[in-house]
């Protein structure tokens, strides 16, 4: 149960009560967020450089062997690049007929080597041998309509170890189409022909990826303890001053909020890019994705239960209680945890298998991670209706809340949209395909929880008595007196 005893909150504050201009500064700081994130974030590096292969390569039957080998050398690499995910794409025979769609087995060779180096009298050698001729059967599908099938993965590596890498693919020719085909025209098909196309991260986007990181990180240092007084107060700075019992359960939750948000912000990263051991760094930066994630999510799902709760209440002398026990958390907490653990898995099975073998492809060889990303999905289906069920409920409340409590409450709602948003089309992951989505998401995040520790820290300022307990009423974790 809540204690109803609290110091006022900077919120409350008369400034931020209409007619005065702080809630519009509120709003307008808002705004200028949305805008600039994504005006920055649509004229930002490009993510990933692709270079294809300008020659298409023959696999050919012919009497000596059924195979082709395909080598490649990825050379001027750096750190920086952070990843090389390299695929190779099947032209469509050009006698089977056009209008068919088909699917074909095509078993792959795999040889990668790396670190170039020059030996005496052997010439140039590569040092490390990270695939040593595995063996994977992709599957091939060709669309009908279509020149080219589609893509498989043939080599990929989520950390750049090595300025040079040597790649050699073994096309092994698929039988079943070279002696019996029900769509050919002629006696099967005896050629195939084959182009490569390699992937890396931007060296810009990285570097911009590295300094919104630092950004981010060293804002949230200051709103969480910069010994000053007045506005511009740390929030655990300001929140020591008044006595814990007198702390709300929001208070807390946003101290906790600001402790995850900071690890959020992956203040490890140039570790990450420049170690070598930085990919067991970046799995780590995983679980604190997740979590903070997931505690997001749990206090959403609390704040607007709590919102739209109409019994449960305990009115002892003009003040209003809710009564939260195991039945109110224990359900949040269960579902939170197993969706902290089931997207932790999902965004480290990848890299984890990659790291193992850089020519294995999850998305295409696993069934074990469809299994994990359909799990996702429905749980990303329960948890918003969830949420619109205790939405809908809480209408009622809403309409009754101070202006100046609904900007907090709205901006909560449009942080819930946006991030169950960006998990559907995989914004969330630690790597995103567009610079803004990367900036829309860390980026409003990161405002939104200084919004809340602004809001919601203590009034008083070094001058005031902060040790004596005064009189309050909690009906909603972001509706001080509303209701």
């Amino acid at each position: 149960m809540e204690s109803t005893s609290r110091a006022p909150v900077r919120i409350e504050a008369p400034s931020f009560k209409p007619p005065n201009k702080g809630l519009c500064w509120l709003w307008l700081c808002l705004l200028s967020s949305v805008v600039m994130f994504v005006g920055i974030g649509m004229i930002g590096p490009a993510v990933f450089i692709t270079t294809e292969s300008k020659h298409v390569y023959p696999l050919e039957v012919s009497e000596d062997s059924d195979t082709a080998t395909w080598v490649g050398r990825l050379t001027d690499m750096t750190k920086l690049h952070q990843l090389i995910y390299l695929e190779a794409e099947v032209k469509r025979p050009e006698n089977i007929t056009s209008n068919v769609e088909f699917t074909y087995q095509q078993e792959i060779i795999v040889t990668a080597l790396g670190g170039k180096h020059y030996v005496l009298g052997h010439g140039t050698e590569y040092k490390d041998k990270i695939v040593d001729r595995k063996r994977h059967i992709k599957t091939i599908t060709c669309k009908a309509g279509e020149s080219w099938c589609s893509t498989i993965a043939i080599f990929a590596t989520h950390q750049v170890l090595y300025e040079e890498y040597r790649v050699a693919v073994e096309f092994v020719h698929p039988g079943e189409l070279g002696t019996f085909c029900p769509h050919c025209t002629g006696n099967g098909v005896q050629n195939f022909y084959v182009r490569f196309g390699m992937h890396y991260i931007n060296p810009n986007f990285t570097r911009w990826q590295i300094c919104w990181k630092i950004l981010f990180t060293f804002v949230t240092l200051l709103v969480m303890i910069l010994p000053c007084n007045g506005g511009l107060a740390g929030y655990f700075y300001q929140l020591r001053k008044v006595l814990r019992s007198n702390w709300t359960d929001l208070q807390v939750w946003i101290g906790v909020l600001l402790g995850m948000l900071f690890f959020f912000n992956d203040p490890l990263f140039l570790i990450e890019v420049f170690f070598e051991y930085g990919a067991l760094l970046s799995a780590v930066y995983i679980l604190f994705l997740c979590a903070f994630l997931s505690t997001l999510m749990f206090f959403w799902l609390c704040m607007l239960h709590e919102t739209s709760k109409v019994g449960g209440r305990i009115v002892e002398g003009g003040n209003v209680k809710i009564v939260k026990g195991i039945g109110f958390y224990l359900p949040k907490v269960i579902f939170c945890a197993m969706f902290w653990i089931l997207i932790t898995v999902a965004y480290i099975y990848v890299r984890v298998a990659q790291e193992g073998d850089p020519s294995y492809d999850a998305l295409e060889d696993s069934m074990h991670y469809k299994l994990i990303t359909t799990t996702v999905s429905v749980a990303m289906a329960i948890y918003t209706g969830w949420i619109l069920y205790h939405a809908l409920n809480a209408m009622g409340n809403v309409k009754k809340l101070p202006p100046q409590i609904l900007f907090t409450f709205l901006f909560s709602v449009l942080m819930i949209v946006l991030v169950i948003i960006c998990m559907g089309i995989g914004a969330t992951y630690p790597l995103p395909s567009a610079s803004y989505e990367f900036l829309m998401f860390y980026g409003l995040t990161n405002v939104y929880v200084w919004t809340l520790a602004f809001a919601y820290a203590p009034l008083y300022s070094g001058s005031t008595a902060l040790t004596e307990e005064s009189d309050g009423i909690e009906v909603g974790p972001l509706s001080a007196a509303a209701v």
